[in-house]
């Protein structure tokens, strides 16, 4: 589909809400013309493409706008809601999921039978997850660890996938866990964690000085003293243990999908 506000390389959209030129990668034109909505205008790959390009000010402005355009929250609850459409939980030792060694969670994430077959180590580290026997973070990573591997991705079948396992393992969410008493109503903490995890830990590595001024601004309004060394310090340790966990499943290379 050809993109009428992409310009000698620039997405007019996303340039005009960084006031400055973004220029997108081949895979964001195509899930903003195929998948997002809407398609070829201010959505959710233009706005966070806006916001990786613009200066510090001019990101703070846009955060609202990118709240307003994707809830990981809301993809990671439809998807354990479909899967609760079609099976019954159980809490006894033996996983109902488990049908001749093809899971059924691995199978609804995937739409995909070849990609569901499980060991006796698989269900393992599926039961040892905080949720065990669900959409967890071995099932979401596993399955899409699986659709990479066997060449079987794709885009707009699988972007729900995706966005699942960036709200599971991004650095938004590590960081949250260390810090979650400085949120408070006004700090807008829940928009920065889904924005750090589409960021991905690289990114998030690389534009960590405006990260650490989020995170100042977060604990004025708590009422804490901000200490710069040991904020930074919590947010190189999220990085880290992103970064292992994109590693440990391979996932690395879903960050510029």
């Amino acid at each position: 589909m050809v993109c009428k506000k992409l310009v000698n390389n620039v997405c007019t959209v996303a340039s005009e809400l960084a006031e400055t030129d973004a220029t997108p990668t081949p895979e964001q034109c195509r899930f903003c013309s195929e998948a997002a909505i809407p398609k070829q205008n201010i959505n959710v790959v233009t706005i966070s493409l806006a916001i990786a390009k613009a200066n510090v000010l001019k990101k703070n402005e846009l955060i609202e706008e990118y709240k307003r355009s994707l809830s990981q929250t809301g993809i990671l609850h439809d998807l354990k809601n479909d899967l609760k459409r079609t099976h019954t939980e159980s809490l006894h030792e033996t996983c109902t999921y488990n049908h001749d060694n093809l899971c059924t969670i691995l199978e609804r994430l995937t739409n995909e039978s070849t990609t569901s077959f499980v060991t006796n180590d698989d269900c393992k580290n599926c039961s040892l997850c905080s949720e065990p026997k669900t959409i967890n973070e071995f099932t979401v990573c596993q399955s899409l660890k699986r659709l990479l591997e066997s060449n079987r991705y794709e885009h707009r079948k699988h972007i729900k996938l995706v966005t699942a396992v960036k709200s599971i393992i991004g650095p938004g969410t590590m960081l949250h866990r260390k810090i979650e008493f400085l949120a408070s109503k006004k700090c807008g903490c829940e928009t920065k964690v889904m924005l750090m995890n589409e960021m991905g830990p690289l990114a998030c590595a690389q534009d960590i000085q405006t990260i650490l001024t989020w995170l100042k601004d977060a604990t004025i309004l708590s009422g804490l003293p901000f200490v710069e060394l040991t904020i930074q310090n919590l947010v190189n340790e999220s990085i880290e243990e992103s970064i292992t966990l994109y590693n440990k499943y391979n996932l690395l290379p879903i960050l510029d999908l």
